[in-house]
C-alpha cells in the first residue's frame, strides 16, 4: 500500500532518493497522477516479475542496450507512451 501524495512529497524534498513503482491503485496510471512528474522515480507498467530463467535475462538484455543507447544519444527501446497509459 503506497500513498503516492506522501511518496511525491517526500522525493520533491529529497527526504526519499528515489522510487521504484510497478503496481499502482488505478492502472493505467492517470496522465494527472503527480507521479508522472517526480523527480527519481521508475515506473513500469506492471510487468514485474521474478522468472529468472525467462524474464530477468531478456529484461537485462533490454537494460543494458538502453544503456549504451542512452550513453550514444540514440533513442531508447521499450519507452512508456503516456499517451496510451503504458
Amino acid at each position: 500500500m503506497v500513498d503516492y501524495d506522501a511518496l511525491s512529497a517526500k522525493l520533491w524534498t529529497q527526504e526519499l532518493s528515489g522510487a521504484v513503482l510497478d503496481v499502482f491503485h488505478e492502472e493505467p496510471l492517470p496522465p494527472e497522477s503527480p507521479m508522472w512528474n517526480t523527480p527519481n522515480v521508475i515506473m513500469s507498467p506492471h510487468c514485474a516479475v521474478d522468472d529468472g530463467r525467462a524474464y530477468v535475462s531478456r529484461c537485462l538484455d533490454i537494460f543494458f542496450d538502453n544503456l549504451r543507447r542512452y550513453l550514444a544519444g540514440r533513442p531508447l527501446r521499450n519507452v512508456v507512451d503516456r499517451s496510451q497509459g503504458y
